[in-house]
């Protein structure tokens, strides 16, 4: 396992993203099914899950390491996907 830096900016970038994540995550289950609030919950959650993916992927992308580079990147595009589809459910993919 990779010694984890706890003072680097990009760690500390992620842990604000995780406790957003979370309380954001707290708001979208606590609301009604059909809630706008619920809707854009989701989408905020996908869009905060694909900026830690893209800090990843260009964690990997600086180092070389092509395969996690493009697993990452692939999860983080599928995840701006899931945004664009929630916050337009008229556009099919």
């Amino acid at each position: 396992m990779e010694n984890i830096n706890i003072h680097s900016k990009m760690f500390q970038f992620r842990v604000l993203l995780a406790v957003f994540a979370i309380i954001i995550a707290i708001v979208g289950f606590t609301q009604a099914h059909d809630s706008y609030v619920r809707t854009y919950a989701q989408a905020t959650l996908s869009l905060l899950l694909s900026t830690v993916m893209g800090t990843y992927a260009i964690e990997r992308l600086k180092e070389k390491k092509w395969l996690p580079f493009s697993a990452y990147a692939l999860v983080s595009l599928l995840n701006i996907l899931t945004f664009i589809q929630i916050i337009f459910p008229n556009i099919n993919f």
